[in-house]
């Protein structure tokens, strides 16, 4: 057992935590930086149209999909890698990579053909009724140069779930300064040096994360990872995919499902106008900054009670559910205060309509106390993946956005005819009684655990 390990089995809790959240918080703070210079960058192209921003707004669903695609997988991979380290189960350890590798190239390579096949279908489908033909136009001109992208970040987190569960989450980190850095100094290179406008946009994305990717090879290549790793796919066990796919399917079915609400919910708000929309998106981009706490504990938590669960150390496994629950709320809190303080400097920078930056002002309100509560799902989600029990994590969201959230929106708008504000408190109450009950199913289930695992499982 190495030094790192030790830590995590063995550490004070909030300290292992904040070492291996602040490279994974860092890195989507980066990664937000990256969508909002990309969306800054587009905006630009035209400060008086509502299209532009509408229309690649439109592709956020298509994103979230290869998101919940790749977090499933690197979710899975995390929990395979950590639970095996810490029950010293040398046998999936050797296989995992390839493994991991062959399920992601099959799965990149399908996603690729079907999106490019029905590609001017879907958008189409995804747009509301009030959406205009150049917000369409648009939308179709990035989603084709950005699709490679997206297939090459299903890949690159096959990568990365091996190294987070590990215990070194550093390189997360330093991918998404790369990815950030490169796609910020390449946007104006593409969009108004060579005139692509949008399509330039998701070229200058693609290329970064290409060379993120490179970097991630390079990275095994010199053994930075303490897992042997085969490149050769045909080397890969059914036996360990399937373990990877226990975690991941369930986790990419329910992210899977939070995409399909955001379809849904994009369809609604576009259907009031495109102003609306042009608040949505912004203000949406903008709340990402709450759920940073959430994605970075939440990834800490995954690798903790993996290898801990591995070890079977019970005890500790609680100590971990309740000290990274409450630094979150803590957390949370303070960033949904900062960045309602903060709403008033950054809304104007990505629109010059004055009723969409006041639209966005109010609808910050809502989604930024929501975002905290979603914060605490992640946690709750992440710690049931880290002990190879993903299904909570899944029911939880199927009942919050598919039985609730979508219908009462769809209800409360479009048959009783109110507006915005309906959806906006669906959205909140929903997303506390979702953390609220994500958190007692969670302490719940760790309680019961001794008397439910005899002995320590890696799958």
């Amino acid at each position: 057992m190495d030094q790192g390990n030790q830590h995590i089995l063995q550490g004070k809790i909030s300290s292992t935590t904040f070492k291996l959240a602040m490279p994974v918080i860092i890195g989507h703070l980066l990664l937000l930086c990256y969508n909002i210079a990309d969306t800054l960058f587009i905006s630009m192209i035209d400060r008086e149209s509502t299209a532009l921003i509408s229309g690649v707004g439109l592709i956020f669903p298509v994103y979230f999909l290869f998101i919940a695609i790749s977090v499933g997988l690197f979710s899975g991979l995390g929990s395979v890698v950590s639970r095996a380290i810490g029950a010293k189960d040398k046998t999936v350890l050797e296989s995992v990579a390839s493994s991991g590798l062959a399920l992601g190239l099959v799965i990149a390579l399908s996603v690729l053909v079907l999106f490019y096949s029905f590609s001017r279908p879907l958008i189409e489908a995804l747009a509301g009724s009030e959406m205009s033909r150049d917000a369409i136009t648009y939308a179709h001109d990035y989603l084709l140069f950005i699709i490679p992208g997206f297939c090459l970040l299903v890949f690159n987190n096959v990568l990365l779930g091996i190294l987070q569960g590990e215990g070194k989450p550093q390189f997360y980190g330093i991918v998404m300064a790369l990815t950030t850095v490169l796609n910020i100094a390449l946007d104006p290179l593409f969009i108004f040096t060579l005139g692509m406008g949008v399509a330039g946009a998701a070229l200058a994305s693609t290329l970064s994360i290409l060379c993120a990717t490179l970097l991630l090879v390079y990275v095994f290549v010199c053994q930075r990872s303490s897992l042997p790793i085969c490149w050769n796919v045909l080397r890969a066990k059914l036996q360990i995919i399937g373990q990877i796919l226990a975690i991941a399917v369930p986790q990419m079915l329910a992210l899977i499902i939070l995409a399909g609400g955001f379809i849904a919910l994009n369809k609604l708000v576009g259907s009031l106008s495109e102003q609306m929309m042009n608040a949505w998106v912004i203000s949406g981009r903008v709340n990402e900054l709450v759920l940073l706490i959430g994605y970075g504990i939440g990834q800490a938590s995954l690798t903790m009670t993996g290898q801990n669960y591995g070890a079977g150390q019970w005890q500790r496994l609680q100590q971990i559910m309740r000290t990274n629950l409450l630094n979150t709320l803590v957390l949370a809190l303070c960033f949904v205060l900062l960045l309602n303080l903060a709403a008033l400097i950054l809304l104007p920078l990505f629109s010059a309509v004055s009723e969409v930056i006041v639209a966005a002002q109010y609808q910050i309100r809502f989604l930024s106390l929501a975002g905290a509560a979603v914060c605490i799902e992640i946690v709750c989600g992440n710690i049931f993946q880290g002990i190879g029990r993903p299904f909570p994590g899944l029911i939880l969201i199927f009942v919050r956005m598919a039985l609730i959230v979508v219908p009462l929106s769809y209800w409360l708008i479009q048959s009783l005819g109110y507006g915005m504000e309906a959806l906006l408190w669906v959205s909140l109450l929903s997303n506390l009684a979702s953390a609220s009950a994500a958190t007692l199913w969670c302490r719940h289930t760790l309680r019961r655990l001794p008397m439910l695992s005899a002995t320590p499982r890696t799958a």
